[in-house]
């Protein structure tokens, strides 16, 4: 006998006999270029100048509800200047949704193309690997009072591997671009556990193809306008689009709002904090979302809370 767990969370739905499991989601995505895309270039590379960034970042979906997701990710990226870039990196990802949950650790490398030595055109390929161990306490699901998976908390240890293009415009003046294509897990993964009289508990996360894009618009001094978007795609599952668009303003905050095709609307806001802490050749950077699902079912399910901190240096 096997039983097949299969949990989809796609912006405040829950829904069972789907053989997917959505990857995290987070509304300040344009702060996680190198998380959506192994080839990506952190931002405050392309914005700030800043070649060395570490950053954590930290979810927290359906306040109303128990068990519901949590999401964490702490990552570091060096940005090898040089005619034609390399970006090296490293991330671990935690997500926790009630009794299941997965935790990763993955290296990234990235290389950027500057075509015909153009100084400020980027065209990027990158790869990650790392290693995902899958969670379940079946003592938590509902099995049968004799069902011998009852008791199973188990934890398995499998490989992950995912790649990216990436193509990337930052003049010095004027507007910049960005734009990349990626599978961040390129195989699904399957994880299955073992009862005490060898039945199994299998749980399945498939593949997923994500697009994201923005322009960066100057405004004022030191200031700019930032529309984005976030297209994820995975087998038997519809598409699912994020936008934003924020603005920065020369005092160092910035404000912005979105709404995912989930119905889903979301705010955010955030600080630099350079010159209060007085950082000289450093960039510290603090970001709050929430979001709100307008559907009916909204206030059930409650807010999400997201908090982002990232520091920067040369």
């Amino acid at each position: 006998m096997s039983k097949n767990i299969t949990i989809f969370i796609l912006g405040g739905l829950f829904c069972t006999g789907l053989r997917a499991q959505q990857l995290p989601i987070f509304n300040q995505y344009t702060e996680l270029q190198t998380y959506l895309n192994p080839a990506g270039v952190p931002i405050d590379y392309l914005q700030y100048q800043q070649p060395l960034v570490a950053g954590i970042s930290f979810r927290r979906q359906w306040v109303n509800i128990k068990d519901a997701p949590t999401t964490g990710i702490a990552h570091f990226n060096w940005v090898r200047e040089d005619a034609n870039p390399s970006v090296f990196g490293g991330l671990i990802v935690n997500d926790q949704t009630g009794p299941t949950g997965t935790t990763g650790l993955y290296a990234r490398y990235s290389y950027q193309i500057r075509p015909s030595m153009r100084e400020n055109l980027l065209i990027g390929i990158g790869l990650s690997a790392g290693i995902v161990q899958h969670r379940a306490r079946a003592a938590e699901l509902q099995f049968d009072a004799n069902d011998l998976l009852a008791g199973v908390r188990q934890g398995k240890f499998l490989p992950d591997v995912g790649m990216g293009v990436n193509i990337v415009y930052y003049p010095e003046k004027g507007r910049k671009y960005y734009a990349g294509l990626s599978m961040p897990q390129m195989k699904g993964i399957r994880a299955k556990f073992k009862g005490v009289d060898g039945d199994e508990l299998a749980i399945e996360q498939a593949a997923h193809i994500y697009l994201n894009g923005g322009v960066i618009f100057p405004s004022g001094q030191q200031g700019f306008i930032e529309p984005s978007f976030w297209l994820k795609y995975a087998p038997n599952i519809p598409l699912h689009l994020n936008l934003n668009i924020r603005q920065k303003f020369a005092n160092n905050f910035w404000i912005g709002a979105g709404y995912s095709t989930s119905n889903a609307i979301h705010v955010e806001t955030g600080i630099i904090l350079t010159d209060l802490l007085r950082l000289e050749s450093s960039l510290m950077r603090i970001g709050y979302s929430f979001d709100y699902n307008i559907s009916s079912y909204g206030g059930t399910f409650g807010t999400s809370h997201e908090l982002t901190v990232s520091y920067a240096w040369n």
